[in-house]
């Protein structure tokens, strides 16, 4: 039996997280709790190939791990956050030269899925905009909303449970495009624009 000394060196050299803390879960002795914050490496396995992938490339000693992750920065607005139930929570948040990309865990539970279907929930397209919207708003510091959505796609269902990735790419002052992927499937995607800054 792998000892919680081994299973941290055995995740520490995988270069998927720039933080990690294995504990003793309480309420499931047989369990461990690993807290962490994922590197970019870590980021590019989830996005590209999937949470469970990603688990089953970390071999036996994810057996006894539940993850819970943590993003180093704050992306969402505060006056979002005083509705956390409708908010996926953010596994990571990379950003390099202008783009950001963030890791969003869509939960069954969220509020947007109550009734929505009640036989085969989906997260409905204006709920991935919305959230798209308030992101880049706060992240590239625009104070209105956008002025109006352009090329405007929805391509695959969203099924919860799922991870999607959400990249922000700007491709003006005044102009961002979106777009929301699982593994290599494309979502949803298009671009906002926003009007003059205010003076």
């Amino acid at each position: 039996m792998m000892t919680m000394e081994s299973i941290s060196e055995t995740l520490q050299a995988t270069g998927y997280f720039s933080n990690l803390d294995l504990r003793a879960n309480p309420s499931q002795p047989d369990r461990l709790t690993a807290a962490v914050s994922l590197s970019e490496k870590g980021h590019g396995q989830i996005a590209e190939n999937g949470f469970t992938a990603f688990r089953d490339s970390l071999g036996p000693a994810t057996t006894p791990l539940e993850f819970q992750f943590a993003c180093r920065s704050r992306p969402w607005p505060d006056a979002a956050l005083e509705k956390p139930e409708g908010l996926p929570a953010i596994w990571s948040h990379l950003e390099e030269n202008g783009m950001h990309r963030l890791l969003l865990e869509i939960s069954p539970a969220l509020t947007w899925f109550k009734g929505h279907f009640p036989e085969q929930p989906i997260l409905a397209g204006v709920v991935q905009l919305n959230w798209a919207g308030l992101l880049t708003q706060h992240l590239f510091g625009f104070r209105k909303t956008p002025a109006s959505v352009a090329r405007l796609k929805f391509q695959h269902v969203v099924l919860p449970p799922a991870v999607l990735e959400l990249k922000l790419t700007p491709i003006s002052p005044l102009a961002v495009q979106f777009r929301y992927s699982s593994g290599h499937r494309d979502h949803s995607q298009g671009r906002f624009n926003f009007a003059e800054p205010d003076s």
